[in-house]
């Protein structure tokens, strides 16, 4: 059923770089009222609606951290991506169905599973884009600058919650608060510049956690009435360049590691430190940096990697790299092992995908 296709090429260079341990690439909901950026940005729709997506955003500055280590932008990986959003011609003012059964990967190629609580959809996300093309729409996806603020008319969610178990949903059951789509809202559009998008989503606020997406596209002459979710993988292509300088860290310790000079995120987008909230550190033993630049889109489940957490709570700008831990509660203890690559990500689990703000190859010394 989908037999459209809207592919989109974006480059995206620093004015130096680093190292690009993951995806990057997410909706960018700018705002004028939030200092998030990357966190939450209001909506507007046909009704005042409450904040719903997770931005990219724009900017932010703060007081200079000291540290053992310093991120700073020239060692930030850079980024070169292709979105290919699908579209899916539909009966104009249908009730569509919308299924996601046999939906096996999302867009970084990772699985999808409707057993699962970590990977499964848990809603599905209808938006009425008006004032751009698909074409503009995929570009800003793949950008990080799509604006929810101006280009957003209406939003409306399926929650899986409201019926669990199930893996189809018909556009009359998406909703926000008593508010309930109806064929008035997916009608064909008489401005060519109004584009429906579905959003396939692990997590419950519009933005946050998607998995994929597809157009539907209401077409005179139509009689599809059911739409699958598409496959993720073969939507995105992504590269990451890993080859910038590496960060100095003492390899006897102390081991703070502090980003208050890092100002911009591996797509070239302005950093918001509030929306960093964790830190990964990973050992790859056997692995150099270009062996970890090929499989950039695992470099949290390379499966022979040692990896560590911490959180960054409240906009902090540096972390004790000894305060980290594995899964199973292992303390990061010093690099004593030096048969392989350190890398560090700063993460933001808000984001519209998954992935780090910022990866650097470390050198302890």
């Amino acid at each position: 059923m989908l037999r459209g296709m809207v592919p989109v090429e974006s480059k995206f260079f620093q004015l130096a770089s680093g190292v690009p341990f993951g995806l990057n690439v997410p909706m960018k909901f700018a705002s004028e009222h939030s200092k998030l950026g990357r966190g939450v940005a209001l909506v507007v729709a046909s009704l005042l609606i409450p904040p719903l997506f997770a931005a990219c955003g724009s900017g932010g500055s703060g007081p200079a951290t000291t540290g053992n280590a310093s991120i700073k932008n020239e060692n930030n990986y850079t980024v070169t991506s292709k979105l290919t959003i699908p579209v899916a011609p539909t009966a104009p003012g249908a009730n569509l169905t919308t299924c996601w059964t046999m939906l096996k990967t999302d867009l970084l190629g990772h699985p999808v599973d409707s057993t699962s609580t970590t990977t499964n959809i848990e809603s599905v996300n209808f938006l009425q884009v008006v004032k751009l093309t698909q074409e503009q729409i995929a570009a800003e996806f793949a950008a990080g600058t799509f604006d929810s603020n101006s280009s957003v008319k209406l939003v409306r969610s399926f929650r899986v919650a409201d019926a669990p178990g199930t893996t189809c949903a018909a556009l009359s059951a998406f909703h926000t608060g008593q508010d309930y789509l109806g064929p008035q809202d997916y009608v064909v559009p008489t401005d060519p510049n109004t584009n429906y998008l579905l959003l396939f989503a692990h997590g419950v606020v519009p933005g946050q956690g998607t998995k994929t997406m597809t157009f539907i596209a209401p077409t005179t002459g139509s009689a599809v009435s059911e739409v699958d979710a598409p496959e993720g993988k073969p939507l995105l292509q992504f590269a990451a360049d890993l080859d910038k300088p590496k960060v100095n860290i003492p390899a006897g310790g102390p081991w703070v590691i502090e980003w208050s000079q890092l100002t911009q995120d591996g797509m070239g987008g302005d950093v918001i430190y509030q929306n960093i909230d964790s830190l990964l550190l990973g050992f790859y033993p056997g692995m150099g940096v270009a062996d970890l630049q090929a499989q950039a889109l695992d470099y949290d489940r390379i499966p022979t990697a040692t990896i560590y957490h911490v959180a960054i709570l409240d906009g902090a700008r540096s972390v004790d790299l000894a305060t980290a831990q594995t899964d199973a509660g292992q303390a990061f203890s010093g690099f004593s092992q030096t048969n392989g690559v350190w890398a560090v990500a700063l993460q933001c689990s808000t984001c519209y995908l998954p992935s780090p703000i910022a990866v650097v190859i470390l050198n302890p010394s």
